[in-house]
């Protein structure tokens, strides 16, 4: 069975999804093919992508590099961002972003440690960049998370933004709005669900 062409996971039930990308020259990269062969996301030559998300379940969650544009399914998402009533351009150099959150347990038998055990709970992916905002630089990091354990496994896109001025910033995902305080040169996030 071909797992990736039906958007699954070759390593389910180990990993849930895995990381893809589209080089410029239209070939695919996995960070698991079919045949388990891995590709490491250090070793991935992230100037030469131009679409690069995570697939698995049945689902992929994407976004094209160029536009900055987010993708479920290659349905695009619709995500504005305004900072005192100017839209954010996502258009720009951006840092490919992926990561997992884990967790490790032992596994003890008669008081001695048998083992570790390592549990994924969550998948990551999308970008950082840096946007001029009125002459001055604002940071801007939009991902996907997918967490895979817990209670709440909605997807969601979390947005963080260092901006250079104390202001209010509105989110919009599809017909969800939400307003951020951006506090000046510091760290400002929230998570949007689905």
């Amino acid at each position: 069975m071909n797992a990736i062409e039906n958007k699954q996971s070759p390593m389910f039930p180990k990993q849930d999804y895995i990381w893809y990308a589209i080089d410029n020259n239209d070939k695919y990269i996995y960070e698991y093919d079919n045949d388990l062969k891995e590709t490491m996301f250090d070793y991935l030559d992230k100037t030469n992508i131009k679409h690069f998300g995570l697939l698995g379940n049945g689902l992929t969650f994407s976004f094209d590099r160029e536009s900055g544009t987010f993708y479920i399914n290659n349905n695009p998402i619709d995500l504005e961002i305004f900072i005192e009533d100017k839209k954010l351009s996502f258009v720009g150099e951006k840092d490919i972003i992926q990561f997992k959150m884990a967790h490790t347990d032992g596994v003890i038998k008669k008081n001695q440690l048998q083992r570790y055990r390592r549990t994924i709970d969550g998948f990551f992916m999308g970008y950082k960049m840096k946007i001029d905002f009125d002459r001055k630089d604002l940071f801007l990091q939009i991902n996907i998370g997918i967490p895979v354990t817990g209670e709440d496994r909605r997807p969601f896109v979390g947005i963080k933004i260092t901006s250079p001025i104390e202001t209010i910033c509105n989110v919009k995902l599809n017909k969800k709005e939400t307003s951020i305080e951006l506090e000046k040169d510091k760290s400002n996030f929230t998570n949007i669900y689905f």
